[in-house]
């Protein structure tokens, strides 16, 4: 496990979890940050392009829907900085 994986399963307090639940957290964390942010976007995609949007939500690629929203989102690096603050406070409220 590299520094930041460690780094982050202690602000998580999960670093006496198995690897592989560390790893199973993350990536549901990931997912979790990925929802909250289309959630908090939604609104701002131009409705002819909401399918295309629909389509690459779909399809799970969070670099995609970033890529996707960038243009349309002046302050996505906030939007997504926020979803990620919000879903792990979420998470350590849960686990402790």
């Amino acid at each position: 496990m590299d520094n930041l994986h460690t780094q982050l399963a202690q602000a998580l307090n999960i670093q006496n979890f198995s690897a592989e639940d560390q790893a199973e957290i993350f990536a549901q964390l990931g997912e979790n940050i990925l929802k909250q942010m289309i959630i908090d976007v939604s609104d701002k995609v131009p409705q002819a392009e909401r399918e295309r949007f629909r389509q690459l939500i779909k399809a799970g690629s969070f670099e995609d829907v970033v890529a996707f929203l960038e243009p349309i989102v002046t302050d996505l690096d906030f939007v997504i900085k926020e979803a990620s603050q919000k879903t792990i406070s979420e998470f350590k409220a849960v686990v402790g």
